[in-house]
């Protein structure tokens, strides 16, 4: 289990390295019996005390997990999407194969106690990773504001775009700050893809909905006053276009 986890490289170019795929062999030929002993090794990777790298082996261990597939296996990886860690990579790299993992199960009960790890997740990448789980298992994750942009993080530029534009009818229904929010991606997903004029359009409705004067969004915008006016004017002077997102 430690050899897994303090592995200088235990994936080489998306593949299990030779000595590592033996180590894993032998555990998942142990099968349920050696599942707590995972566990614990991925739990101590998330509190970072096995290396700066662990969470490498600690990822690998959870496509072990998915290999034995059993009930109680399922169970370890889904404790593993609600462990906590302040480590970055631990969220993106080890809870996402956990949720691709249950997402190969084919164990449709599984649905609801994935949507239920939805809202502590941080990452947008495992947001996804879930929703991808969720809708493989035969189930479908709820479209809200949150999930929506914290998808959008995740995306390619173009992507992101064409996603979120989808929802241009609905936001007016969200929250103030969600609207914000909203165009904030789409100004910051456009601006990769095409420049900051044409995401310029978008920074200035975030602030129009959202003119908080601690908004991020306000650092586009060289302005002396941070104020709902001058939000509003600055609205005038980019409007959205009409191939773009309404409010």
């Amino acid at each position: 289990m430690r050899a897994v986890l303090e592995h200088d490289a235990p994936e080489v170019f998306g593949q299990i390295s030779a000595d590592v795929k033996d180590l894993v062999d032998g555990l998942v030929s142990v099968g349920d019996p050696i599942v707590p002993s995972i566990l614990s090794g991925v739990q101590l990777a998330a509190e970072g005390d096995i290396g700066t790298r662990s969470w490498e082996g600690a990822s690998v261990l959870c496509e072990a997990l998915g290999r034995i597939d059993t009930p109680i296996a399922r169970d370890a990886l889904l404790s593993i999407l609600r462990e906590d860690s302040e480590i970055p990579e631990f969220h993106e790299r080890v809870r996402g194969t956990a949720a691709q993992q249950l997402g190969r199960s084919e164990d449709s009960s599984l649905v609801p106690e994935l949507l239920a790890c939805l809202p502590a997740q941080r990452y947008p990448s495992t947001v996804r990773a879930i929703e991808i789980a969720v809708e493989g298992l035969g189930g479908s994750a709820p479209e809200t504001p949150e999930t929506i942009i914290r998808a959008a993080m995740g995306m390619s530029g173009d992507a992101a775009v064409a996603y979120l534009r989808g929802f241009e009818t609905q936001i007016a229904s969200w929250p103030v700050d969600r609207r914000g929010g909203y165009y904030y991606w789409l100004g910051t997903k456009t601006e990769e893809i095409a420049g900051w004029d044409e995401a310029a359009p978008f920074y200035a409705a975030s602030l129009r909905e959202n003119p908080d004067g601690d908004s991020a969004t306000w650092r586009f915008f060289p302005v002396d006053e941070r104020s709902a006016e001058v939000a509003e004017q600055l609205a005038r002077e980019y409007p959205l276009r009409a191939t773009g997102a309404k409010g």
